[in-house]
Formats: structure tokens, sequence, C-alpha cells
């Protein structure tokens, strides 16, 4: 449950990966919260170059690691690249 002092600064939630695309040219990344002087409580969506209003949000998925198995799989078996 969120605090009634938490309630009035929250503006949303946003999950890694949600609205951004895939490039191999990324205009984002992520970094461990700064809040609260360094207590990492949560994930900021960074730029790191100048996006303009309009601008469409990319993520290099890559840095995320490997597929789980059984989704690899089913890309495999269904031709999903």
């Amino acid at each position: 449950m969120i605090k009634k002092q938490e309630a009035e600064r929250f503006f949303g939630m946003w999950c890694p990966g949600n609205g951004l695309n895939h490039s191999p040219n990324p205009n984002t990344v992520y970094r461990a919260s700064q809040e609260n002087g360094g207590t990492k409580v949560g994930i900021d969506l960074v730029a790191i170059n100048d996006i303009k209003e309009g601008d469409e949000l990319f993520d290099d998925y890559r840095r995320h690691g490997t597929a789980p198995k059984w989704l690899l799989e089913f890309a495999d078996k269904y031709n999903v690249t």
C-alpha cells in the first residue's frame, strides 16, 4: 500500500521495456534510482542523448541478458525473431 506522502508524488508506474522499442543504438538507459540519497528504491529511465517531443524511445534489449529457454524454443517453433 502506498503511504499518503508517497501517493502525493506518485505519478504512475512504469515497467522496464514497456513503451520502448529495441534498437542497437538506444537513446535511453536504465539506472537505479538515486532518490533518498541513493537508496535505490526503483528504476529511472534516463536519456543518453537529446530526445525531442514525439521521438520514439529505444532500448537495446540485449543489455538485459538472454531469453529463457522456453522463450527461445517458442520463437524457434513459430519462426519469431
